[in-house]
């Protein structure tokens, strides 16, 4: 198998793992295949060097690079999700604290200040 090719079936195997959503339950290990694939395609990219013989092998690699746009638009969709999933946990963490101690917070509510003229 050349390098474009394994390059090709091993961005065809990202590819395809992106393409599922996973549940909440399933995402450590769904973000551990996609780190092991993306440091599987780093070393083969690696090991390629030089200019490509035009033909065959520009033709997987013109797929890959394809492929790769997708891939693209996909992890940061994956990525915007887990941000605002991380946004919601604080959110509800913080809530709970003041939940739990509602006095850490200075109060303002009844609060005011006349001015005597």
């Amino acid at each position: 198998m050349t390098k474009a090719a394994r390059l090709l079936a091993v961005t065809q195997t990202l590819h395809h793992n992106v393409q599922r959503k996973p549940d909440d339950d399933e995402r450590e290990v769904y973000i551990e295949t996609l780190a092991d694939l993306l440091h599987e395609r780093e070393e083969v990219l690696a090991g390629m060097q030089g200019t490509v013989a035009p033909g065959e092998e520009e033709a997987l690699l013109r797929q890959a690079i394809v492929l790769n746009g997708e891939i693209e638009g996909r992890l940061k969709e994956d990525l915007a999700d887990i941000k605002i999933e991380m946004n919601r946990l604080k959110v509800k963490r913080e809530t709970g604290r003041r939940y739990e101690n509602p006095y850490t917070a200075a109060q303002v509510d009844g609060a005011f200040f006349d001015r005597r003229n």
